[in-house]
Parts: structure tokens; C-alpha cells; sequence
């Protein structure tokens, strides 16, 4: 019987080798991703019956500690769990041939002997094969260790497991408040395939368009695949729009969005974080927009959500054409009408409005009356995931006292010493203040706030020791969304982590990470010749 990957005319060899890079924590690329193939070979190979299951089911099992230490994605967690009973009631019932003799998994293995094992069932360890290659692959041995791996995993990341009391893996802080939507494994995958990677990021329309008139005709998706997940797809289309709201790009962005974004709004979507950063993308669209004349005399094209897809492609690429392009003739001039920005903004205000409706409808606001007890740990401490999150999709009650913005610029004039603190504060008031429209129905927010970005000016120490400047790029091109990921790692680079499209990512990256030495962007951050900079540009933009 062939090996299931060599049956596939896959590259044995380089399987092998992606899974020992996983188990030795120095994979060769996205772990996650090969993990999600790996759990589907492993299934496909013992329901098909027709090849050796042996080498998809061991590297699976051997990748277990790594995935319940690393994997931030419960959803992945639960596909490689799935994948593993599947595993073991399969190959429940084949008879052993090995009588009573001891198999592997009657002790304890650790992840290498997996490893040495798999190497030796394909004949790359230069050694002869024996009876120890039998026993590694006899279905009942496959079988007994893919529940030894459901258990370790149930073990390991149970509530009171090892991963959760070391705040790591799906217990890490920052995603304590974060519904698991994130598929942050398959990122990298969207982003090679939207967009190539390339410098400039041209948007293809081809797969982008095709899974959103999947979500506008309420179709399921292709599979059960996480990189065919609409909630994936809302997800990166969002972050997309939030980093580059403007351009071609973002244009194309606010109409595709504009018709798929109330699928986030069904029953198909029951998490809140999917809806959140839908707002963030429609509010930066909006800000990025908001004295935007219109030279239509706004008169503009009366798309419907189909067309508004067509157009959206023939922003992105105007040669671009497909069966469903070709059935709604939508022009390029068509679509450069539909682009004007005061018609982009009128869109994406009303989306984000419907989406706050929605939340508010579904999950009341995150924010309550005592915010004391929300951002403070019981030592102090803050909580700067959670401050963040509030602030960055304005979770807020219908009070100052409900404010997120306003409780930090509270702070701020109560004098709170904490470097570290007062620099994720200052962040956050940053941040509100770009987006006025949130807070003109909630009188004296503004002055609150104002008033708290001049103390910070008023504080400037005047000098420093960062003569070479303190920011990675341009300050007064960072969008509030990239101000609002650093309210966190201002806070505790060590344990929150900033995404690798962040301008100031590599400055926050520690240079080891095994001691607890910081990145300089973290001291350069909480400099308050810095804050004081931050807290004026601030203020300048809120009197533009």
C-alpha cells in the first residue's frame, strides 16, 4: 500500500520536513496553515482507506503541543481535534496482526519520535525497514494515539490547564475579550491570494469577488476549509479597508463592502467582532472622506449590491471581467461615479450605522457604568486589550461616564504616573479624537477630551535622549487604526504583539525573545517629549 502523500504525488520529504519544523518551533512557513492541511490529509486519508494513512496521522499527533502552546485560532483548535477523532474511530475496527505484542503506544512518545518514526516509514532514514515500522503504522496504534492526542489537547487547554494559567496560546490576554473569528492562520494565504503581496497591493478582483457574491446570495461557502470561512473574507476585506481607506483600493473596498456587510448582521455570524471591525473600516473610509466635495451634484449611479461588486472589481482592475462581470455591464465611468468620495462617504457612514445598530441590538454596549472595574485589574493594573478594543470600535454606553475616550482623559488629568499606563491613555485619546462624529451627541465629551491632550502638551519635558526621533514612520500618516493596535504594546510590548503590516512592527519586536529586553519602539512611545508631540497633532487635527 502507497503512502497517502506519495498516492497524492506529493513530496514526502518536504511533508516531513514542514511538521518538524512545527514540532522544533522553527517552521519554514505559515504553521497554521500547514497545520489546517495536515488535519484535513489526516481525516481524507483514513475515511479514503485506499493508501497508508500512517504519515498524515502521526504528523498530526506530533504537532499537538505545539498547536495547544502556539494556536490563537479555537476554531483551528477544534478542526485538528475533530480531525483526530475521526482518526481514531476509523481505524477503531481493523484487526491487529501484532498479537500482544507492545505497540508505540503503550508508553509514553515524545513529538521527535514521531518525527524518526515517519522518517523511517518512508525510507529516509538510510536504514533498513522492521518490525518497528509495522507497529508504528498498525491501525491500532494509529488509533490509540489520536485519542491519546484528543486527551492531551482537552488536558492542556482546558480552563484550569497549563496554556490558560500561563496566558498563553487562546487564553493570551489580548484575546480574552475576542470572539474566535480571527483565522489569523490564514492571513498570510488571503493576502497572497487577493493581493500577491506585492509592494503596491493591487486588490484581484477574481477570488475577492467570487466569495462575495457568495455572502450577497446567502450561499455557504466552498467548504469547510477556515480559508473559505466568510467571516474570514469580512475579516480581511475590513482590516484591508482600515490600513489603506483611501485610493482605488479602498474605493473598491467600501463598495464591495457596501454589499456584503449585512451578511455580518444575520445569524450566520454570531460573533461581535466580525460586526466591530466592519465599523473601524467603514469609520476610517468615513473620517478619510468627510470634506470631500462632490462634483455630481449628488446624482450618482443607482447600483444595486451586484452591480456595486461589478464596479468595485472594475475599480481594482478595469480589464478584469468574469461570467458574472460579463452579466452586469457596469462601465468604468459607471464605476468612477459610483467612487466619488462624497458618495463613498455617505455609504460608509450608513453601513457603520447599521452595524452599531446591530451590535447594540444583539450585545448592548461593552462598555458599563463602572469602567473602573472593566480596565483595572484588582492589583492596578490596566487592561489595555480591553481599553483598546472599546475605544477603537467605540464600545460605549450613552453617558460620560460610559465613555471608554472619556474615562482615559479622566485618568490622564488625575495625574496617572505609570509611563507605560499614561502612554496607552494618550494612545487611546489619540485615537477618539479623529473621529468627532462619535461623540458629538454626548455633550462635553469633546471638552473633555480636549482638555486632556493640552495637559499632555502642557507637560512637554521639552528634551529627550531619542535624538534619532521617535516614531518608525510619519506620524501624521498613521491612521487611527494604527493608532489603536498600539494602545496595547505601548502598554506591554511583551505580551501583545503588533500585526507585521504595522508601521512601527519592527520597532516593537523584541530583539530576543526569550529575554525581556524590549524593541526601542516601546520607550520611544512612552517618552512624554513624545506623548506631548502626540497629544499637539492631536489637538491640530480636531481645530482643522
Amino acid at each position: 500500500m502507497e503512502h497517502y502523500w506519495s498516492a497524492g504525488g506529493r513530496d514526502v520529504a518536504d511533508e516531513i520536513r514542514d511538521v518538524g519544523g512545527i514540532v522544533n518551533d522553527y517552521p519554514s512557513g505559515d504553521p497554521f496553515l500547514c497545520i489546517s492541511v495536515l488535519a484535513a490529509d489526516a481525516e481524507d486519508a483514513v475515511t479514503a482507506a485506499a493508501d497508508d494513512p500512517s504519515l498524515p496521522v502521526l504528523g498530526l499527533v506530533a504537532i499537538v503541543p505545539y498547536l495547544c502552546w502556539r494556536s490563537r485560532d479555537a476554531a483551528l483548535n477544534g478542526r485538528v481535534r475533530e480531525a483526530l477523532q475521526t482518526v481514531a474511530a476509523a481505524l477503531a475496527t481493523p484487526p491487529c496482526p501484532h498479537g500482544d505484542t507492545a505497540h508505540p503506544c503503550d508508553s509514553e512518545q515524545a513529538s521527535d519520535d514521531f518525527l524518526y518514526a515517519m522518517e523511517a516509514l518512508a525510507g529516509l532514514d538510510g536504514e533498513e525497514p522492521d518490525d518497528a515500522g509495522g507497529l508504528w503504522a498498525c491501525p491500532k496504534n494509529l488509533a490509540a494515539l489520536a485519542r491519546q492526542g484528543v486527551a492531551d489537547m482537552d488536558e492542556t487547554l482546558a480552563e484550569d490547564g497549563p496554556v490558560a494559567l500561563a496566558a498563553e496560546g487562546i487564553y493570551a490576554p489580548e484575546l480574552q475579550d475576542v470572539p474566535d473569528v480571527f483565522f489569523a492562520h490564514v492571513s498570510g494565504h488571503l493576502d497572497a491570494l487577493i493581493t500577491g503581496n506585492e509592494r503596491a497591493r493591487a486588490v484581484r478582483p477574481k477570488w475577492i469577488i467570487t466569495q462575495l457574491f457568495q455572502m450577497l446570495r446567502r450561499e455557504p461557502p466552498w467548504d469547510d476549509a477556515p480559508e473559505d470561512d466568510h467571516r474570514g473574507w469580512l475579516l480581511w476585506c475590513a482590516r484591508e479597508l482600515s490600513m489603506r481607506p483611501d485610493g482605488p483600493a479602498g474605493a473598491g473596498l467600501v463598495l464591495a463592502l457596501s454589499s456584503a456587510y449585512t451578511y455580518a448582521m444575520s445569524d450566520e455570524v454570531p460573533e461581535r467582532a466580525v460586526r466591530d471591525e466592519l465599523i473601524e473600516a467603514f469609520s476610517e473610509a468615513h473620517r478619510v472622506r468627510r470634506d470631500a466635495p462632490c462634483p455630481h451634484a449628488g446624482e450618482h449611479p443607482a447600483l444595486g449590491p451586484e452591480e456595486r461588486l461589478v464596479a468595485a472589481a472594475r475599480l481594482w482592475d478595469p480589464a478584469y471581467t468574469d461570467a458574472e462581470v460579463e452579466a452586469r455591464p457596469v462601465t468604468a465611468r459607471t464605476a468612477e461615479a459610483a467612487a466619488c468620495p462624497a458618495h463613498l462617504r455617505d455609504i460608509a457612514l450608513r453601513a457603520a450605522n447599521d452595524l452599531r445598530r446591530d451590535v447594540a441590538e444583539r450585545f448592548g454596549p461593552s462598555a458599563g457604568a463602572d469602567l473602573d472595574a472593566r480596565y483595572l485589574d484588582a492589583d492596578g493594573t490596566l487592561r489595555a486589550d480591553r481599553l483598546a478594543r472599546d475605544v477603537r470600535f467605540h464600545n460605549a454606553g450613552p453617558s460620560l461616564e460610559a465613555s471608554p475616550a472619556v474615562w482615559c482623559a479622566r485618568r490622564v488629568l488625575a495625574g496617572t504616573a505609570e509611563p507605560r499606563e499614561r502612554a496607552a491613555l494618550v494612545s487611546a485619546l489619540a485615537h477618539a479624537v479623529r473621529h468627532p462624529h462619535w461623540y458629538a451627541g454626548l455633550p462635553g465629551a469633546a471638552a473633555v477630551l480636549a482638555e486632556a491632550l493640552i495637559a499632555v502638551a502642557a507637560a512637554d519635558p521639552g528634551e529627550c535622549d531619542h535624538t534619532g526621533g521617535h516614531t518608525a514612520g510619519d506620524v501624521d500618516a498613521y491612521t487611527p487604526p494604527v493608532i489603536g493596535r498600539l494602545i496595547p504594546a505601548v502598554h506591554d510590548s511583551h505580551r501583545f504583539e503588533l500585526p507585521w503590516r504595522h508601521p512601527e512592527q519592527r520597532a516593537f519586536t523584541r530583539p530576543n525573545p526569550y529575554t525581556d529586553a524590549e524593541g526601542p519602539g516601546p520607550a520611544r512611545w512612552r517618552c512624554p517629549v513624545h506623548l506631548a508631540d502626540l497629544a499637539r497633532r492631536a489637538l491640530a487635527g480636531t481645530a482643522a
